[in-house]
C-alpha cells in the first residue's frame, strides 16, 4: 500500500521527502467550480505554466471559497457563475468587502451580457466562456493579474509613505513577510519599541478571538499582561478577531503557563472562547518564521474545535516512540487489510475507532489528517473500481471524490463527510460483491433493478428480457440472493430513498416518486413498517443529530 505522504506540508513548507521553496514573488490562486474535470483542467494548465503562480485552493461552491479566503490571502480567483449553496456573483459582493482585493475572472457557460454586466458591476476584471479558455489565454489572464497586484502593491507602498501607516499596521505586514532573521526593516521596528533580537529567549502567541470583539480592549489586556509580567514585549492585531504578542521570557518550564495565564485572561473579559498557537524562539529562527509556526498551531486548535494553547513543538505526524512511522499508520494499513478480505464492515467500524481516536489527537496538523482520511477513502475506491458500475453508482462516487479537492476548515465537518462516504460505499461493496458471487441471469436481474428502481418494474417483464420464464427466474434469485424479488426491490428502493431524506429541499411526494413508490402514502406507509420511523420522522432525527454533532 502507498501512502501519498508527500503532499503533507510540514513545518515551514517542508514535505516529508522534499523541500518546497516559494518565491516571494509566488501568486496565489483559488478556483471555484462544481464541475470536477473543468477544475482539474484549469489547476493543470496553470501548474503547467510555470509562471510563479500556484493553486492553493479548489472549491466546488462560492460559501466553501468565502471561508478559505477570509483567512487566507489570495492574489487571483478564478469563479463559475451558477453554482450551488452560494453561486459565484454572491461570492463576488462578498468578496468586495474583504481588505485585499483579488483579480476576479468570471468562467461561464453562457454569453450573456447580462451576467456579464453584473459581473463588471461586483468587480470582476475578466469574464471568460468556458469553451473558449486555452492555454493562451490563460497565460494573458494571468500576466494580467499579476499587473493588477504590482499595481496595487505599489499603489497600497505609495499610501503607507504618504500617510504614515501606524506602527501595529507596519508590523503586520513586516510579520507576514518577513522569513530572514535579519530583516532590517523588522529589526528596526522592534528596536524602536525596546526590543532586540539579541534575547536569547522570546516566545510568539497567535490568538485569535471565536467571535466579535473590542479590538481595543483586547490590545490593552494584552499590554496590561506584558506590565504585570514584567517583560519587554509588544502586541499588535493581524484582524479583528487575530492578535499577535511577543515577549521575552526567563524562565523556560513556565513559559506556556504563562500563556495559559493569558488565556484565562482574555476569555474572562472578552466573553468568547479564545484560541491560542505558541512558537518558541529557536537559533536562526526569524521572527516571520515564528509567527508562521504560532499560526500554524493556533489553526490546529480551530480546526479540532478545542479551545485552549497548543504549542509549536508538541505537533507532530510521527508515531510517538517511533519517529519513522507516521500516526495512524498501522490503522490504515489494517483498514486496507480488511478490504481485501472482504469485511466491509469490519473495516467501516476501523474507520469510525480510527476518526475517533484522530479527534483526540490534537497535536496532529491539519493537512495531515486530510491527506490520512484521502487514503482510506482511496482504498475504498480501488475497490469499488473493481466492479461494473451503473451511471447512478458513477455519480456517487464521483461526489466521494470530490471530498479530496475539498478544503477541511474544522475536524467535526471532515469527520461527518468521510463517514457519511464510508457508509456508502461500504453499501455499495456489499451489494456489489454479493452480486459478483451470483450467476449471470440473478447478475442481469440485480443490475436491471439498480438502474430502473424508479420505474414501474416487474420480474416478468425482466424475465422476458433475459430469455427465462418467470416462476424460473423467480427460484433462481430467490435462491441465490436468499430474497424474494419484491423484497430485494423494495429494499433497493427503501435504500435510495434514506439517502434522498437527507437532503432537506427534496420533498417526501418528489421522493416517492424518484424511488418507484405509487405515491407519498404508499411511500411513508412501507417505510415505517420497515424502519419503525415515518420518512418525516427519520428526516428530523437525521437533522438533530447532524445539529448535535455540530454543536459538539
Amino acid at each position: 500500500m502507498l501512502l501519498c505522504w508527500r503532499d503533507v506540508l510540514l513545518p515551514e513548507g517542508e514535505h516529508v521527502t522534499e523541500k518546497v521553496v516559494r518565491s516571494s514573488t509566488m501568486m496565489r490562486v483559488v478556483i471555484v467550480e462544481d464541475e470536477g474535470i473543468t477544475r482539474k483542467w484549469i489547476k493543470k494548465k496553470i501548474e503547467d505554466l510555470g509562471m510563479g503562480f500556484v493553486v492553493e485552493g479548489v472549491f466546488s461552491n462560492g460559501s466553501q471559497a468565502l471561508e478559505y479566503m477570509n483567512s487566507h490571502d489570495t492574489d487571483v480567483v478564478f469563479t463559475d457563475i451558477q453554482m450551488p449553496v452560494m453561486d459565484g456573483l454572491e461570492l463576488l459582493e462578498q468578496i468586495q468587502a474583504m481588505e485585499k482585493q483579488p483579480y476576479k475572472v468570471i468562467l461561464s457557460a453562457y454569453d450573456e451580457f447580462c451576467y456579464a454586466r453584473r459581473a463588471m458591476k461586483l468587480g470582476a476584471q475578466e469574464f471568460v466562456l468556458k469553451p473558449e479558455i486555452t492555454e493562451e489565454s490563460l497565460r494573458s489572464i494571468l500576466e494580467e493579474a499579476r499587473k493588477f497586484q504590482d499595481q496595487r502593491n505599489t499603489l497600497d507602498q505609495e499610501r503607507l509613505k504618504s500617510e504614515g501607516e501606524s506602527w501595529e499596521a507596519s508590523m503586520r505586514q513586516l510579520i507576514r513577510r518577513a522569513g530572514d532573521p535579519d530583516d532590517i526593516e523588522l529589526i528596526r521596528q522592534l528596536e524602536e519599541q525596546g526590543i532586540f533580537l539579541s534575547f536569547p529567549d522570546m516566545i510568539l502567541v497567535d490568538i485569535f478571538f471565536d467571535g466579535v470583539i473590542r479590538k481595543k480592549l483586547a490590545l490593552e489586556l494584552l499590554n496590561l499582561f506584558l506590565e504585570q509580567e514584567q517583560t519587554k514585549g509588544t502586541a499588535f492585531s493581524c484582524s479583528e478577531q487575530e492578535f499577535v504578542i511577543f515577549y521575552a521570557y526567563e524562565d523556560h518550564e513556565n513559559s506556556l503557563k504563562q500563556v495559559q495565564k493569558l488565556r484565562k485572561v482574555l476569555k474572562s473579559h472578552m466573553g468568547v472562547e479564545v484560541y491560542l498557537g505558541v512558537s518558541r524562539r529557536k537559533q536562526d529562527c526569524g521572527w516571520g518564521k515564528m509567527y508562521r509556526q504560532a499560526s500554524m498551531a493556533c489553526e490546529n486548535r480551530r480546526f479540532f474545535s478545542i479551545p485552549g494553547c497548543q504549542s509549536y513543538e508538541s505537533m507532530r505526524i510521527t508515531a510517538e516512540g517511533n519517529p519513522s512511522e507516521f500516526c495512524f499508520f498501522q490503522n490504515i494499513k489494517q483498514i486496507g487489510v480488511f478490504l481485501g478480505q472482504r469485511q466491509y464492515t469490519e473495516a467501516q467500524i476501523a474507520v469510525e475507532r480510527l476518526l475517533e481516536a484522530v479527534g483526540e489527537a490534537v497535536y496532529l496538523y491539519p493537512a495531515y489528517v486530510k491527506t490520512m482520511c484521502n487514503e482510506f477513502l482511496v482504498l475504498y475506491l480501488h475497490e469499488i473500481w473493481k466492479y461494473d458500475l451503473t451511471e447512478e453508482e458513477k455519480g456517487g462516487t464521483g461526489a466521494v471524490e470530490l471530498l479530496f479537492e475539498q478544503a477541511a476548515s474544522h475536524f467535526h465537518l471532515l469527520k461527518e463527510d468521510v463517514l457519511k462516504a464510508v457508509s456508502y460505499m461500504t453499501q455499495l461493496l456489499k451489494r456489489k460483491s454479493g452480486i459478483n458471487g451470483c450467476s449471470a441471469p440473478v447478475q442481469e436481474i440485480i443490475k436491471y433493478i439498480e438502474e430502473h428502481y424508479a420505474e414501474r418494474i416487474s420480474l416478468a417483464q425482466i424475465s422476458d428480457s433475459i430469455y427465462l420464464s418467470q416462476s424460473y427466474a423467480s427460484t433462481l434469485f430467490k435462491k441465490e440472493t436468499g430474497k424474494k424479488f419484491s423484497s430485494y426491490l423494495q429494499e433497493v428502493r427503501l435504500e435510495k430513498s434514506c439517502e434522498m431524506l437527507l437532503d432537506s429541499r427534496i420533498s417526501i411526494q418528489e421522493i416517492a416518486v424518484r424511488t418507484g413508490f405509487f405515491d407519498a402514502a404508499h411511500f411513508s406507509r412501507v417505510f415505517k413498517e420497515w424502519y419503525g420511523l415515518s420518512p418525516a420522522e427519520y428526516r428530523k432525527r437525521i437533522i438533530l443529530q447532524k445539529g448535535n454533532r455540530i454543536i459538539q
